[in-house]
């Protein structure tokens, strides 16, 4: 039996909404968590049709449709509980999902016509600014109600560390896991207070082509999360371990870790062959 999820002002705040939002990369996936914990302020990066939906979507205020837009047809959770993974479908004709108030009269398609609705955001159509140029990446102010715009061409250079993953080992509340020397190592962000060791961290590597994130958090109640996206859900077993494959990411628990990879451009025999490269740090 199919699960319905419904979502309604009453059943949920702003807030817990947008903590299950959906991505097209698990990169934008820990920025929308992170920067809620902290700022609450939420990020998306050139999202699919899950994520660019999830952006109009739980930002309304609901009164232009029915509470009932999202259905859950499976729904996976890692040992613990702590990782939840929805396929989802859309219940809601994205044509008559007009966009709130702060987009109105600023996103336009290749040929200059404003788009008024979710439709384009659904067919993964390109966005554009009144005056022509792509836009890549979308800020939401959750406190502001406020919007700004990155555009193709100005992209912000990366804020990663490059330092050795020895060194950023070093500023970790737990020891992690890593790729052999097979894969590239790249950079690393660590999310922390100033002075303080950190429960998260994301790895950057690179391997055939493929960009590869391995985010990674202590396993706890407090560091739980919930993603999903349109995608088949496959539970594999590697080495022991469960793992949740959608799309291009994998989501499993190791070593008493909370662990997330995605790889654009990756199948599902290339991120079982991820999973089972990764070792702890010696």
């Amino acid at each position: 039996m199919k699960e319905r999820r419904n979502v309604t002002p009453s059943s949920e705040t702003t807030e817990e909404m947008l903590k299950k939002l959906y991505s097209s990369t698990k990169q934008d996936k820990e920025e929308v968590h992170l920067k809620m914990k902290k700022k609450k302020r939420i990020s998306y990066r050139k999202p699919a049709v899950a994520a660019a939906c999830a952006l109009i979507i739980f930002t309304l205020p609901f009164t232009s449709f029915g509470s009932e837009i999202v259905e859950t047809v499976k729904r996976v959770a890692s040992p613990s509980g702590r990782i939840v993974v929805n396929q989802d479908e859309l219940t809601t004709d994205p044509e008559k999902m007009p966009l709130p108030d702060y987009l109105k009269g600023k996103i336009f398609d290749q040929n200059g016509n404003e788009i008024t609705n979710c439709k384009p955001l659904a067919e993964e159509e390109a966005l554009y600014s009144k005056d022509g140029r792509e836009i890549v990446h979308t800020d939401y102010n959750a406190n502001t109600g406020e919007v700004t715009f990155e555009y193709a061409g100005e992209e912000k250079a990366s804020a990663g560390d490059k330092a050795p993953i020895e060194e950023i080992a070093k500023r970790l509340n737990f020891n992690p896991l890593v790729f052999s020397d097979k894969y590239n190592y790249v950079e690393s962000e660590i999310f922390a207070e100033p002075g303080t060791l950190s429960d998260y961290v994301s790895f950057t590597y690179e391997k055939d082509g493929k960009t590869i994130h391995l985010h990674e958090r202590i396993s706890s109640p407090e560091t739980a999360y919930e993603t999903g996206g349109e995608e088949k859900i496959y539970e594999v077993n590697v080495d022991g371990v469960k793992v949740i494959i959608q799309g291009n990411n994998a989501d499993f628990e190791r070593d008493g870790l909370l662990l997330s990879i995605s790889a654009g451009g990756a199948d599902k025999d290339d991120l079982i062959a991820m999973v089972k490269d990764l070792h702890l740090l010696k």
